[in-house]
């Protein structure tokens, strides 16, 4: 804490006061709205109880400089105020481990109640204090009452959450621009304002749940900046037209009312639609994991195949490059011949790099891409990588492609891992029961319109319809190796894609059939 930063503090503090303090209340120094209360509490969130004496003395210059008040009422006044709100912030840091930018429902929530019972025992003292004052009338404490505990209760609400919000990366991502959707809330945000504040129809503000619209807007789509932000827009919107009417206490006083209703409203929706998104975000990435996890296990299973595949084309460049030494090294040289096999060296190479680098992309680790797929070309590709494991189990995999069936906009690593899954499990169904009819048949198809369709359909011992009913749930397994996660993945991946995976009914003895609907045109989504 240097002491720029001090300065800066009370040149900002004495600002919001002399900004904020347009209404009076009867002579008595007393305002509606105390953006520079929030101001205060940020700081002493951020930087402890050891700010507190910086707060008492920027709060007794803004009342030398802004509101008149006397040395004697002042200096007591606002040091015990400074001491209420330290204390409660002191309780919130060590004791309920609330903390800056207080952006999740549950602190913020903690934090809001913690301020109402400190500004209500702030205001009863500051009252106490104010009876000394020349232009104090008894008949007066009700309506001061509420008007200074309102007022500060809304400038906490709202201002000390924004200014905690408010750093180097917020700027700059202000300073870089924002989506267009954020202009039209934020102009939405003041075209309501006006209607509720600007016009003399509307002067009795029957229309300020108008409001609430920009601000659920925000709140669901902008996140808690961009909510704070618009309602400190209303409030200096309001603070205009309170000044300009000069509007009578009363009305004033509803006023502060609704406005700590909308600003209670918008900024704990906000934190929990955040909440909310970052816990979709979270499961996401573990469901990514998973399905990384799943690859690998299914990629396991068919490693000894693949290394056999492998073996092939290793072996092979091997003679050819022999054998085409030995023809270099013949006199005369045959170097026609030697070339042909090095011709087919380079064939065998991109055989194996094939091999190699579609066990790669299918156990990668990466985030969603969408790129066009061919369907029919993922099926061959899953197809050829299972074929190991099918040929072990001495099953016949046939692959059907339909007509007119389109390239679609997926993930195409995703899109494989749905198809090797659907066929592993088929492989080992058909293994396992025993079955004397031994084949899967794997069909592209046009679904409808919008959507393409692949199916899967084994001779196996068919579902037990029991098990049939929580396929689908992570975990579920009927093979002693298996992790139970592979039709989990694989119907997270279908609906993020904006498609969908199920099974026929039943039909135990008779095989098991699984389609999977995904779109032409995927949502950008990933799990």
């Amino acid at each position: 804490m240097t002491l720029s930063r001090v300065a800066l503090f009370v040149v900002a503090f004495v600002a919001l006061d002399a900004i904020s303090y347009v209404h009076g209340f009867h002579g008595l120094p007393i305002s509606p709205w105390n953006p520079n209360s929030g101001l205060a509490v940020a700081m002493l969130l951020r930087h402890g109880v050891v700010f507190a004496p910086v707060v008492a003395a920027a709060a007794i210059i803004a009342d030398q400089l802004v509101r008149d008040m006397p040395l004697l009422v002042s200096i007591p006044t606002e040091i015990m105020a400074a001491a209420i709100y330290g204390g409660a912030i002191h309780l919130l840091r060590t004791k309920l481990k609330v903390a800056a930018p207080l952006d999740k429902p549950r602190p913020l929530t903690v934090f809001y109640l913690s301020m109402g019972v400190a500004a209500l025992v702030t205001t009863m003292s500051r009252i106490a204090l104010a009876s000394h004052l020349p232009h104090f009338e008894t008949d007066w404490v009700a309506a001061m009452f509420l008007r200074q505990w309102v007022g500060d209760l809304i400038g906490i609400c709202l201002f000390a959450p924004l200014f905690l919000r408010l750093n180097r990366d917020t700027v700059r991502d202000f300073g870089r621009g924002w989506p267009m959707e954020r202009d039209g809330q934020f102009a939405v945000t003041l075209l309501m304002a006006m209607v509720v504040f600007g016009l003399e129809a509307t002067d009795e503000f029957q229309f300020f749940y108008l409001l609430f619209l920009p601000v659920i807007w925000l709140a669901l789509r902008g996140g808690p900046t961009a909510t704070l932000a618009a309602m400190a827009l209303i409030q200096v919107v309001m603070m205009a037209a309170t000044y300009l009417r000069d509007m009578d206490d009363g009305r004033v006083t509803a006023l502060q009312f609704l406005m700590l209703t909308l600003v209670l409203t918008g900024s704990l929706m906000a934190a929990t639609a955040q909440a909310r998104r970052r816990a979709e975000l979270a499961i996401r990435t573990r469901m990514d994991e998973l399905a990384r996890m799943s690859r690998i296990h299914t990629s396991n299973e068919i490693a000894t195949g693949m290394a056999h595949e492998l073996k092939q084309p290793m072996l092979a460049i091997v003679n050819y490059v022999g054998a085409a030494r030995r023809l270099l090294e013949r006199e005369p040289p045959q170097v026609g011949e030697a070339l042909r096999l090095m011709h087919n060296t380079d064939t065998q190479v991109m055989r194996a790099d094939s091999i190699i680098r579609r066990m790669r992309d299918f156990t990668r680790k990466s985030e969603f891409q969408v790129e066009t797929v061919d369907l029919g070309r993922t099926l061959r590709d899953a197809v050829e990588m299972t074929e190991p494991l099918a040929r072990r189990h001495n099953v016949d995999v046939t692959l059907v492609n339909g007509d007119n069936v389109p390239t679609i906009r997926a993930d195409g690593v995703q899109v494989l891992q749905v198809a090797v899954n659907l066929l592993t499990n088929a492989i080992h169904a058909i293994a396992e029961a025993k079955s004397r009819k031994r084949a899967i048949r794997v069909e592209t198809a046009r679904h409808d319109a919008d959507t393409v369709r692949l199916t899967v359909a084994d001779s196996g011992p068919g579902l037990d319809p029991d098990l049939a009913l929580h396929i689908f749930e992570p975990f579920v397994t009927t093979r002693d190796q298996g992790m139970g996660v592979g039709l989990a993945i694989s119907r997270a991946i279908a609906e993020h894609h904006g498609g969908a995976l199920w099974h026929d009914d039943p039909q135990p003895g008779h095989g098991a059939v699984f389609h999977v609907r995904l779109p032409i045109e995927a949502r950008h989504e990933h799990i």
